[in-house]
């Protein structure tokens, strides 16, 4: 009579462990499989891979700083075949950027309004209000920019107003070294500013 007793408390007791196996089993193989992005309110192809705020940075190539960036928004997007989207940083809210020559001086002060750099392609996009000035003095503007950086060549198609100490040009198709110090237009016009005391009387 006692042993029909303990075999009867025996399969209730066996029953619930196998109950409660089979629910930590479901639950360790659902902890494994995150929701999808979409039910968290992210889109897979447009989701950042890193944010970060309020930069100052250095940044170097083969040990030799080139430039300094400052920006208030910095965000970093990896490259998704699916939708064609190449890996970039994004800069939405400005860009400040100093570049620097082989003395490690400032050769060259960029400032735009919102850019983007094409990492494998190594080409910066400055879009907005675009403002250069070169260690002469010079002062570029204008509203699209590109720096190929594997060519060392700065560009655009279109038009860059530049005052210097002598004269005033306006042009497009610009093309420059990283320098800002030899430049050449594809259709210019400009203005030469004339010392009246030196102008031939008549």
């Amino acid at each position: 009579m006692g042993q029909d007793k303990h075999k009867g408390l025996q399969m209730p007791l066996i029953f619930l462990w196998l109950l409660l196996g089979g629910l930590l089993t479901v639950s360790s193989c659902q902890r494994k499989q995150p929701p999808p992005l979409s039910k968290m309110g992210l889109d897979p192809e447009t989701i950042y891979a890193m944010y970060t705020k309020d930069v100052r940075a250095l940044v170097a190539d083969s040990g030799i700083t080139q430039y300094r960036l400052i920006t208030s928004d910095w965000y970093v997007y990896n490259g998704n075949e699916r939708v064609e989207r190449e890996a970039h940083w994004y800069f939405p809210h400005g860009l400040y950027c100093e570049q620097f020559d082989e003395r490690d001086s400032t050769a060259v002060f960029v400032k735009a309004d919102s850019a983007f750099y094409w990492t494998d392609r190594k080409l910066w996009e400055l879009h907005g209000e675009v403002n250069i000035r070169n260690r002469e003095g010079s002062h570029f503007y204008t509203h699209l920019l590109y720096w190929n950086q594997e060519e060392k060549r700065i560009y655009t198609p279109d038009s860059v107003w530049i005052q210097t100490p002598e004269r005033d040009i306006k042009g497009c198709n610009f093309e420059s070294n990283e320098l800002f110090t030899r430049y050449i237009f594809h259709g210019s016009s400009g203005q030469m500013l004339v010392n009246d005391e030196e102008s031939p009387k008549e």
